[in-house]
């Protein structure tokens, strides 16, 4: 058994029964509620098929991905489904429906779903984990079981307003479930890598006022994230500057030594944005 990973994961399979089933980053959309039973997401009843839609963070470029690891194996008899999928709040997208010996991409419609791979299948066990990716500028799909491509296609039809999340239906005796789920390509972490990386020197001032600058700007991209400091040093907080504005926790105030500053967007902030950061660092 493999727990599905990423930049958000969750995993059901230690969690007491409950119904119905909610949670502050997903909301429950097309045929209605969830609930977990014996360690798995299922639908809570009968009444369609129905998307567990994870909305805790925005994702970052035109890559979607989302991750499920399934409760069911092939030999699950038809007409129960679970499977991770990219849609939008009307059920218009793309996933992957492991619906008892099919695997099939699925372009998805007002919630009812056609192959667009050719047919491909693979088998499946409990404790496997299905991906998918879309990439929404390209329409390009690929599925994977256990980080192993094993089907594409290509398909322009559906192209915004997407989110991962667990695609799922109750049509013979809800044996289908999600055990665990992950998504990447959100609330990615500040990353500065090369050629973006900050090298400064440190010039010491008789006055012990300001001791260095870093200007941050080019290719720098922020949802949540921490700036890392080269040394620990005391940060006069007054004289930070964010643009746009992003929230400094009250614990880093002036006076405090660190070496490394948490950053959270402000709620007018959207999705992953460019900053430019500039952290004046004194002596204390």
């Amino acid at each position: 058994m493999t727990t599905a990973t990423g930049d958000y994961a969750i995993d059901w399979s230690g969690v007491g029964d409950i119904n119905p089933y909610t949670s502050a980053d997903f909301a429950a959309e097309g045929g209605g509620a969830f609930k977990i039973q014996t360690g798995m997401l299922r639908p809570a009843a009968s009444s369609g098929r129905r998307f567990f839609a994870y909305t805790g963070e925005a994702v970052s470029g035109d890559i979607y991905v989302a991750k499920v690891e399934v409760g069911h194996s092939d030999a699950t008899a038809a007409g129960d489904f679970t499977g991770p999928a990219i849609l939008d709040v009307s059920g218009n997208g793309y996933g992957i429906e492991a619906n008892g010996a099919t695997t099939r991409l699925r372009r998805v419609t007002a919630w009812v779903g056609s192959s667009i791979d050719g047919v491909t299948d693979t088998t499946y066990s409990v404790g496997d984990v299905f991906k998918i990716t879309v990439n929404a500028a390209t329409g390009a799909i690929e599925g994977f079981k256990n980080d192993v491509s094993y089907t594409s296609a290509t398909d322009a039809t559906h192209s915004t307003g997407f989110r991962p999340g667990v695609f799922s239906n109750w049509g013979n005796t809800n044996a289908a479930g999600a055990v665990s789920f992950a998504a990447d390509n959100v609330g990615a972490a500040l990353s500065l890598t090369a050629p973006d990386t900050v090298t400064h020197g440190v010039a010491t001032t008789a006055t012990g006022d300001l001791l260095s600058t870093v200007n941050v700007t080019t290719g720098m991209t922020l949802e949540y994230g921490t700036v890392a400091i080269a040394q620990t040093a005391v940060l006069n907080v007054d004289a930070l500057d964010f643009t746009p504005d992003v929230g400094v926790p009250t614990l880093y105030g002036s006076g405090n030594a660190v070496a490394s500053l948490p950053l959270t967007p402000d709620s007018a902030s959207a999705g992953t944005t460019a900053y430019q950061v500039t952290l004046e660092i004194t002596d204390g």
